[in-house]
Order: C-alpha cells, then structure tokens, then sequence
C-alpha cells in the first residue's frame, strides 16, 4: 500500500521528519482553517478567525523551546460581537439604534438636553436623569445615551419602572432575583420612574435599587414624568441620591404642554 505524503512527513518515511514545532504549526494551521459558526448567531462574518472568536497560536520559541505551547487568542471580532450581544440582551427594543441626530433641537430647552446627555455619554460617570413635562423627548435622548453605551462595550439593561414593580410583585424570591439583577447590572436604564402613584412597597423597591447603585457608583439613567418636588415629597431621601450622582447631568423640563412633542 503506498504512503501518504502526510504519512511520510511524520515519521519520516520518505522524507525528513517534522519537528515537534513543524506538527504543532501544521495543527494549529488546520484549526485556524476551520470555520465557526457565531455569524448565525450575530451576523457579523470575520476573515481572520472564520467565525470562531479565537485564532490558535503558538507560543514559544523554537530556537530554544522543545516542545511549543498551543494558545487560542482572542480574536478582534469579538468586540463587536459582545456590543451586538449586549443590545440585543438590553432590552431597548425599538429603541436599539436611537443616535443624538434623531433627538430635533428647536429650543433652548431641547439644546441644553441634548448637551448635557452628550456629554454624560462621553464621559459616563454618574448618573443622567431626565424629569418632567410628558411628550418632552426623555426617553429618546436617555435612549440615545444607552445606545452609545452599548457601542462603546458597556453591559447595559433596560427596564421600565411599572413593569419592574409588577414582575416584582410575584412573591418575595422572585422579587429579590430581579432587584439583584438591576441593582448589580453595569448600567441601569431606568424609564418611566414613579410613573403611577407608589405604593409604599414600591418605594421600598425604588430605594433599594437606586440605593445599592447609589452606594457602588453604578451607572444609571432614569427618565420621570415626576418633578423634583414629586420626587422629594414620595421619599426625600431617594431625590437626594438622584440629585447627588446626577449633578449637572440633571434635566429638568418645565411643565409645559408647548413642550410636548406628541402633539405635534
């Protein structure tokens, strides 16, 4: 029967033997010719790791080094991958992809928000918040802010507050299981706060969300149809946290139903 060439270059039939080296690189080789398949799950194609997430490498050198160390490295890709990943893990929905073009500046009012969630998105330290008149594009630009911070790679969920105080409702573990999830997560965004009268449960929930955030320095936007007196007369404590961490990055939009953009 006759010998493969491949058969012949390994043990040396026929042809020199490969090195320890020269095997490990033809492995590493045939691997990195594989194809993966995370482009069915993001469709994001990748020439260079052909879909895996890694390219393997050897490690080593082989002047001095036997026997060479076989690594996978992480591949490019997977940046963009985990940017996809976590918005479509968010939560935004049909607010995924809202950018500062899509928020319209025809008023001082309007230009002062838009500055002040530029410039949070740029440096996120804190938190944004954006409270008062209805119709007045808090959720938009609070939308545009989560979704600068879902293209620069920050983990971020989005939750509004009337669903959250209903799933939390179910029993006593349930609502621990997702206040934990909210509280811990790297960015919160948090829409329509206090949106119907709180019940004192509520309130409870609402401090201790926004008080673990408060306490660990965890990024968070809220939107509020409330004002600040609102605010401050449900729990005066819980509008000193948000006013605190907000500081200049506060928006706080008059009552005013000029100011209502649905009704245009």
């Amino acid at each position: 029967m006759a010998m493969t060439d491949e058969f012949k270059t390994i043990t040396g039939f026929g042809k020199p033997a490969m090195t320890e080296w020269e095997w490990q690189q033809k492995l590493a080789d045939d691997e990195n010719k594989r194809p993966g398949k995370l482009n069915q799950f993001d469709k994001i194609d990748c020439p260079k790791c052909l879909n895996r997430g890694y390219t393997t490498v050897l490690i080593g050198d082989p002047e001095t080094d036997l026997y060479p160390e076989m690594a996978q490295r992480r591949c490019e890709c997977m940046t963009r991958r985990e940017i996809v990943r976590n918005a479509n893990a968010s939560g935004m929905g049909s607010m995924l992809g809202r950018k500062f073009k899509d928020f319209k500046v025809e008023a001082d009012w309007q230009r002062s928000m838009k500055q002040k969630a530029v410039s949070f998105a740029e440096n996120p330290e804190g938190w944004f918040t954006a409270i008062g008149q209805i119709g007045s594009g808090k959720t938009l630009i609070a939308s545009c802010v989560a979704n600068q911070l879902l293209r620069d790679g920050h983990r971020l969920l989005v939750k509004s507050w009337p669903e959250l105080v209903r799933e939390s409702g179910v029993d006593w573990f349930k609502e621990k299981e997702i206040l934990s999830k909210f509280q811990k997560v790297e960015c919160l965004f948090l829409d329509d706060f206090l949106k119907t009268k709180p019940t004192d449960r509520a309130l409870d929930i609402a401090f201790e969300l926004l008080d673990y955030r408060y306490r660990n320095g965890l990024i968070t936007l809220i939107t509020s149809e409330k004002t600040p007196d609102e605010i401050a007369d449900y729990d005066p404590a819980l509008w000193s946290r948000i006013r605190q961490m907000s500081g200049d990055r506060l928006v706080t939009v008059s009552k005013d139903q000029s100011k209502d953009q649905r009704r245009k």
